[in-house]
């Protein structure tokens, strides 16, 4: 858009024989020329997003990483009349330099150019490929709409988009509505808006979103961002960042007000080898503390004496286990190699106890308390939603049994008896 009005200009005077070079410049207003961009977004948008996740596509041997392709369909309807344009200026709208613009974080993601349906007129989307004048550096691609967007258009866009981990939306415009289906059972919602709808299944999930706000915040400062045409003033949409943290939605605010606001979808792996190695990791000192207690029971109970060395041994034979299991979990599958690395460390630590507690029964006994304290904190593992519960009920019990063996023990006639 072109706008004409009088604007001050410095004028310096040339020097001739009549006008001294020393003179002082003065001021005029003189006719100018003043070019900015307007901005129409949709009155009425629906995203529909089709996702395919695999694991599998960005696999680097034992290492994997979440990547999915969004197959995208969006709907909109934009209207010239809300162009609003000063009465007391003049102004020129030059609608055959009309483009669609549909940024994108990272255009790395798209294999095929997306494909624009303006009517019955299909265009396909291009990459820019010289400078342009907007203050916004966030990669994008544009579509030349020209003339006709004078009048109201309804316009389709169909798109493949790849990325990883989680699928950021920044809306614009008025009364958008978005859904989306995928096949991962395991989606985290976050951003400035939760789905008003969902469905989580074994295998898959469906989502649904409704939030005017979101896009008419977005859409007042990117026109701030254009009316003042300083890149200070498009730094949000400059550094492609969004405020996307969980703890945003019950936290708004300045930052949050000034930022852009999305709807955000994370495809996540709850229990992939390395968090299950990590919550293994969280219950190693419990089962170290666990063993040395049945070792101090034997002595306290059986009159036996057990050196620190043997417990040092038995503690190390204990801690292996977690060096096993995340080294065959990194080749094979977790239960196998969680089962492979249990039985490895009860048989090594049930062999080298019974020459300790002298008794094959003992050792036996001791080696059975072990495999059913792996095998419970099997179950722990793969439970998501009862982790802590499970997890307390288990100290809880060992704390009973503990009290139920020592019931009768004088412990100050044990002091006696060390002196």
């Amino acid at each position: 858009m072109s706008e004409q009005g009088l604007c001050l200009r410095e004028l310096t005077p040339q020097a001739t024989d009549s006008v001294r070079s020393d003179q002082p410049a003065v001021t005029a207003k003189l006719p100018c020329l003043h070019k900015r961009h307007l901005v129409i977004t949709p009155t009425h948008s629906t995203w529909t997003h089709d996702i395919k996740v695999d694991d599998q596509k960005y696999a680097r041997g034992v290492y994997k990483a979440i990547a999915y392709t969004d197959a995208l369909s969006l709907s909109a309807q934009f209207k010239p009349t809300d162009a609003h344009l000063n009465p007391t200026a003049q102004q020129t709208l030059h609608w055959e330099q009309a483009q669609m613009l549909l940024p994108i974080s990272d255009l790395r993601g798209i294999y095929h150019l997306p494909v624009l349906n303006v009517g019955t007129t299909q265009l396909t989307f291009e990459m820019p490929t010289d400078g342009t004048t907007l203050p916004i550096t966030q990669p994008y691609v544009f579509a030349k709409i020209g003339e006709a967007a004078k009048s109201l258009i309804d316009i389709n866009i169909q798109m493949e988009l790849d990325g990883l981990q989680a699928l950021n939306i920044n809306p614009l415009g008025q009364n958008i509505k978005m859904s989306m289906q995928a096949n991962w059972p395991h989606p985290q919602f976050s951003g400035e808006a939760l789905p008003y709808r969902k469905s989580i299944l074994a295998d898959r999930f469906s989502a649904d979103w409704k939030n005017n706000y979101l896009a008419m915040h977005n859409s007042q400062l990117l026109n701030a961002c254009l009316q003042r045409d300083q890149a200070s003033a498009c730094q949000q949409f400059n550094s492609g960042s969004a405020s996307h943290g969980a703890e945003v939605a019950y936290n708004m605010g300045n930052e949050s007000t000034n930022s852009l606001q999305s709807f955000r979808i994370g495809f996540i792996d709850p229990i992939n080898i390395y968090s299950l190695t990590d919550r293994t990791l969280k219950y190693a000192a419990l089962f170290i503390v666990m063993m040395f207690g049945v070792f101090f029971l034997f002595e306290v109970l059986k009159d036996l004496r057990v050196h620190p060395i043997q417990y040092a041994l038995v503690g190390a034979a204990q801690a292996v286990f977690y060096l096993l299991l995340l080294s065959f979990s990194e080749q094979f599958a977790f239960g196998w190699a969680y089962l492979g690395s249990s039985l490895a460390c009860v048989g090594l630590i049930g062999w080298y106890v019974s020459y300790v507690l002298h008794g094959i029964r003992r050792a036996l006994g001791l080696a059975a308390m072990l495999a059913s304290m792996y095998g419970a904190l099997y179950v722990i593992l793969q439970s998501q939603q009862h982790t802590l519960i499970l997890g307390s009920v288990l100290v809880f019990v060992v704390i009973g049994i503990v009290m139920y063996l020592t019931r009768h023990i004088d412990w100050y006639q044990l002091g006696n008896k060390a002196q």
